[in-house]
């Protein structure tokens, strides 16, 4: 199967627009840091899907701090492979490759609105460590109504809710995912 070469989409130019870069994530990390949610926005223009996944580091590793042996070392380096190589949203039939992926992790060292059992208390400098995925994904016959699957609360048990946004020419829209759902429907 050959895949086209995905053009510039004023999708993902309003997508990266609304949301803050990598290097703006580093000085200025998520504006609540709350174990066990994660968020996923998705750009889709034709086949074409562009996506941000932000969570906290300890959804996806376990722990925020940085690596400090080679345990954790070796924890972080495949989770963080697995999130790169991985396409983390698909179609039923698995028809989604990556065409480009990054990522980042902060230091730990950024101020946080952190949110335990309810309270929200702000700490600087604490170790919270938050990750942040971009891809971009060709999706043969996304067509305009998907349903579409992620592996990530499968994979990451930790991660209890998943807020997930879409823009794409056919509007926008918004859904939860909670602990154990793993697939969604684009509806506008």
């Amino acid at each position: 199967m050959k895949l086209s070469r995905p053009k510039p989409s004023h999708l993902a130019l309003t997508l990266l627009l609304l949301t803050p870069s990598a290097s703006l994530l580093a000085a200025d990390a998520l504006p609540s840091h709350e174990h066990g949610h994660g968020t996923l926005q998705l750009a889709i223009s034709g086949n074409q899907v562009e996506l941000l996944l932000r969570s906290p580091a300890y959804n996806l590793l376990g722990f925020e701090h940085a690596a400090s042996n080679e345990a954790e070392r070796q924890i972080r380096d495949r989770v963080m492979m697995w999130l790169t190589q991985t396409p983390l949203v698909n179609t039923p039939d698995q028809a989604c490759e990556i065409h480009t992926s990054k990522s980042h992790q902060d230091n730990g060292k950024a101020s946080h609105n952190h949110q335990d059992e309810g309270e929200h208390h702000d700490e600087s400098g604490a170790g919270h460590s938050d990750i942040e995925i971009s891809q971009t994904l060709i999706c043969q016959g996304l067509g305009d109504d998907p349903e579409l699957g992620t592996p990530l609360p499968e994979r990451f048990p930790e991660l209890e809710h998943l807020d997930i946004e879409w823009l794409s020419t056919a509007g926008q829209g918004a859904i939860r995912l909670e602990h154990g759902q793993a697939t969604f429907r684009l509806a506008h």
